[in-house]
Order: structure tokens, then sequence, then C-alpha cells
């Protein structure tokens, strides 16, 4: 089971996404709120694997804390969900960690499905590490830095 920490400042939206975690077999919802601080000062009893961010919560700006994040829950999928519809915005929120972008309104099974391709897509990253094979392309320079990687999965999951 995969575990998702949300926040978003929408009491209903979020209200939604936490039904909807709550009723999955796949996803626990360990953590939900509608500011960072709450985040910030809440002590990790499970690191989520994926945190759903929005980018306009009541105490500050999404973009700005995707480091903050990245430093508390390294290993965790931040996924943006937001009605900004500007490309900079997108752009900075990828540099600064960001693995996927969903624009509201947005329907849960195609969030669920962008979890389902990192997740599928890290198992086999993973074991074609184990193989070797990953190792060999990284040695023929196919992929030059994780940058690079989270670019890949940010066009797979584009499509």
């Amino acid at each position: 089971m995969y575990s998702v920490a949300v926040l978003e400042d929408n009491i209903t939206l979020r209200q939604t996404m936490e039904d909807y975690f709550n009723a999955s077999n796949k996803y626990s919802l360990v953590f939900s709120s509608g500011c960072y601080k709450e985040l910030k000062n809440r002590k990790a009893e499970v690191i989520p694997d994926f945190v759903l961010l929005d980018l306009h919560l009541s105490d500050v700006y999404g973009v700005d804390i995707i480091h903050n994040i990245k430093q508390a829950y390294p290993k965790s999928h931040i996924i943006i969900i937001t009605g900004d519809l500007d490309k900079q915005t997108l752009d900075t929120a990828y540099k600064n960690g960001a693995w996927a972008y969903f624009y509201k309104p947005f329907n849960m099974k195609e969030i669920e499905k962008a979890m389902n391709k990192l997740t599928n897509l890290q198992r086999t990253i993973v074991s074609k590490l184990l193989s070797n094979d990953l190792l060999s392309i990284v040695a023929n320079k196919f992929i030059k830095s994780i940058r690079l990687y989270r670019y890949c999965i940010y066009v797979l999951l584009l499509r």
C-alpha cells in the first residue's frame, strides 16, 4: 500500500481526495491539511510516497515549498494540483522537484493513473538496476542526471 499526503486549501476538494484515498485498497491517506505549516510541524510517523500539493495554499505558495518537502521526504513524489495555467509556474514546479502536474478540475482516476505509472516505473527501474541493464544505459550516457530521469517520468505521465 502506498501512502499519500494532501495539501489543499479548498475544503471540499480536500474532503473529496480524503474520501477517495480512504476508500482505496492501494493508497493510504497519511496526512491532509489546508496549510503547509501543519505538514512542517507534523511528526512523521509514515513518510508519504506521494504528496498532492496545491500551489495556492492559505499560508504559502506551493512552488516555494517543493524543495522543503523534498528535503523532509526525499523519496516522496510531489504531484501538483492547481488551477494556475501559467507555463512558467509549471516549469518552476518541475525544476523544484515536482513529478506531475494536474489542472483543476481533475478526475481522481487520472491522479491515480499517474501514481500507478510512477510506482510501476520506479519498480521497473529498480529491477533493471538489479539486473544491471540500467547501469549499462547510464554508462552509455543515456541518462546523465536525476533531472533527466524526472523529465522522462514527466513525459511518460503526460502520455
